[in-house]
């Protein structure tokens, strides 16, 4: 028994050499747990950022889906509910904050609607005395804020890309009606801070195109729903991919050269249809110019024959009815002429036929010879 053992014992371990080889391929064909980009990408702001009244605000807001696009890690640090004021207290106060600023590689900052809206929007519905003073030292001040805010950005992080959005308007000709003073009011401070500080923001606008899709708000009219959220995410990636802020190593030259490579072919296409337009209406204004031609030949032709008959008919005014023929079968002098005339009719209208035939057959050669071919 013992040797039979023995004789086993090589077999087994080679078995078991073999399981322990299976069992290391198998664990590594294992899935590994994919490791957290190191490239953040850090949102601040108020609700719209937040993602406000999203059924999954960590993966649905905009900032979630443009950092996963991107390769890169979403830090969203934004408040629903946040002005101006109280952004600001945070960047001085939350140490927490502060340091994740510092250490981002991209910023977007969405800030300034409450400002106005919260505060003075109920006043701007109802037309009180002095409310446009009102709205201008809101604005003023809002502003004041929102260049301290950028201050400190610039204090913890004085390189990193900031993308500033813009406001829009979601409720459409009424709410145009109601606070698009107040809308201007907010946007326009974007602006002049830009233009105070070139360079320092990236301003993204999503007024424009959220204004223009339908499905893009909730019901409050206010937040962005989750097709509004991918909207922004996707405005949003295109401008920081065009910044060079895609962490993903793909190589987007190549699709750029095939979009500008089909715009071309486009343009190209464009072109060679407005050459080809332009040669069809040259050869049908021929064309009408033929017709008009044979137009007037033919109503030439037709003026003549109605002068013919005027003047065959004038020879016949005056003169003696025209006498029967006599019993013996001979025709008297104004029969005969009578005869004549008649063959004279005859002949002119047949003349005048011809000439309208030859006419449209002209005008028919004509148009075959200029008309465009494919």
């Amino acid at each position: 028994m013992l040797l039979q053992f023995h004789g086993r014992l090589p077999r087994l371990c080679r078995r078991a050499a073999a399981l322990g080889m299976l069992a290391m391929l198998g664990l590594a064909a294992l899935p590994r747990a994919a490791a957290a980009p190191a490239d953040t990408l850090v949102a601040l702001g108020d609700s719209i950022a937040s993602g406000y009244g999203l059924s999954d605000p960590r993966h649905q807001s905009y900032t979630a889906r443009a950092a996963e696009a991107l390769g890169m890690r979403a830090v969203n640090e934004a408040v629903a509910g946040d002005r101006t004021q109280e952004l600001l207290e945070h960047l001085r106060t939350d140490d927490a904050l502060r340091r994740k600023v510092a250490e981002a590689d991209v910023i977007t900052v969405s800030i300034g609607g409450n400002d106005i809206l919260r505060e003075i929007g109920p006043l701007l519905l109802q037309q009180v005395q002095g409310k446009d003073e009102i709205l201008q030292e809101a604005a003023e001040t809002m502003y004041c804020n929102y260049e301290a805010i950028l201050a400190e950005i610039r204090a913890l992080a004085p390189q990193t890309p900031v993308v500033q959005t813009n406001l829009y308007q979601p409720a459409g000709a009424l709410g145009r009606w109601l606070i698009q003073d107040a809308l201007d009011a907010i946007n326009a401070n974007y602006v002049q801070y830009l233009e105070a500080h070139p360079g320092d923001i990236v301003l993204l606008d999503i007024a424009t195109p959220l204004s223009r899709m339908e499905g893009m708000f909730q019901d409050d009219f206010v937040h962005p729903s989750a097709a509004g959220h991918l909207e922004i995410a996707r405005l949003l990636t295109g401008r920081l991919r065009a910044m060079g802020e895609d962490r993903t190593g793909t190589d987007w030259s190549a699709l750029t050269a095939a979009v500008s490579q089909a715009r071309g072919l486009l343009e190209d296409g464009v072109a060679r249809g407005e050459q080809r337009l332009r040669a069809a209406l040259s050869a049908a204004g021929e064309t009408m110019r033929s017709l008009s031609a044979g137009q007037e030949a033919a109503d030439a032709a037709a003026a003549a024959l109605r002068a013919a008959l005027e003047d065959a008919g004038g020879a016949d005014t005056g003169s003696a009815p025209p006498a029967s023929r006599p019993p013996d079968g001979t025709v008297s002098a104004p029969a005969a002429q009578d005869e004549d005339r008649g063959a004279l009719w005859i002949w002119l209208v047949a003349a005048a036929l011809a000439i309208v035939l030859a006419a449209a057959w002209l005008v028919y050669r004509t148009w075959r010879g200029r008309r465009p071919r494919a």
